[in-house]
C-alpha cells in the first residue's frame, strides 16, 4: 500500500473514530471497562487503545487483511499481512490528532 491509500485509510478510520468516541461518550463508565475502543480515563480525557479501536472501526478490513491478534507480536506465525500499513496508518492519526478536544473530550491514544 502506498503513503496516498495510507492517508486515505487514516482520514476513513480517523472520521469513523470521533463518531464512535462521542457516541461513546452518552453510556460511558470509567469503572466498567467495556469500552469497544479501549477507553480509560474520565468520559472528558479519554485514553482509546490502539488494536482495540483499529478493530472496533474496521481497520482490518479497509487494509485487506484478516489478523484477529493486532497489537500481539507473534514470532511464530511470521509477518502479519498489512503489519506496517497498521503502523503508519495509525501513526498518522495518532500524530495528528493526539490531545484534540472533541465533542464530547478529550482524546489521547495508548497501545
Amino acid at each position: 500500500m502506498n503513503k496516498a491509500q495510507q492517508a486515505k485509510i487514516a482520514t476513513i478510520l480517523w472520521e469513523r473514530l470521533v463518531e464512535a468516541f462521542n457516541e461513546e461518550a452518552r453510556n460511558y463508565d470509567p469503572e466498567a471497562y467495556n469500552s469497544i475502543l479501549g477507553s480509560v480515563g474520565e468520559v472528558n480525557h479519554r485514553e482509546v487503545c490502539r488494536p482495540n479501536w483499529w478493530k472496533a472501526l474496521g481497520g482490518e478490513q479497509l487494509i485487506g487483511s484478516k489478523s484477529e491478534n493486532r497489537g500481539w507480536i507473534n514470532l511464530a506465525k511470521g509477518v502479519e499481512t498489512g503489519f506496517d500499513d497498521y503502523w503508519a496508518i495509525t501513526h498518522l492519526i495518532e500524530e495528528e490528532h493526539y490531545g484534540e478536544h472533541l465533542e464530547t473530550g478529550t482524546i489521547y491514544f495508548g497501545s
